[in-house]
């Protein structure tokens, strides 16, 4: 009768032991799919800032490079309207020395003939 008695007692004892051993396994696995799922979204939500960011500097970018050829086309503009002014600068400096010495020379022909 003891032994049945000591037998029974080990039988709930391990049937304890086992319910408690299957509660801590069960706690353990929510406790570290927790930590998994809470990784996961951290991963998740720094992929996505990743991709916000990426866009907004691809944006950015897009635009500096569409500002940067707008001023060049505008420099060149304008280099181009200096180089023209500078060229019709130097013709008309150009006939207003041809002028100059046309007057010079009629004006050396006219004090010739009044000394003769």
């Amino acid at each position: 009768k003891q032994a049945e008695d000591d037998h029974g007692k080990a039988l709930e004892e391990l049937e304890s032991r086992m319910q408690s051993a299957e509660e801590e396994h069960r706690n353990s696995i929510e406790v570290l799919w927790g930590r998994i799922r809470a990784e996961s979204e951290k991963h998740q939500s720094a992929a996505q800032q990743e991709a916000a960011l990426r866009a907004t500097t691809e944006q950015q970018m897009s635009t500096l490079e569409q500002q940067h050829r707008a001023l060049t086309d505008s420099m060149r503009g304008e280099i181009e309207k200096h180089e023209t002014a500078a060229q019709q600068l130097a013709d008309q400096t150009a006939r207003l020395e041809a002028q100059l010495e046309e007057k010079q020379r009629d004006l050396a022909e006219v004090q010739k003939q009044a000394q003769e």
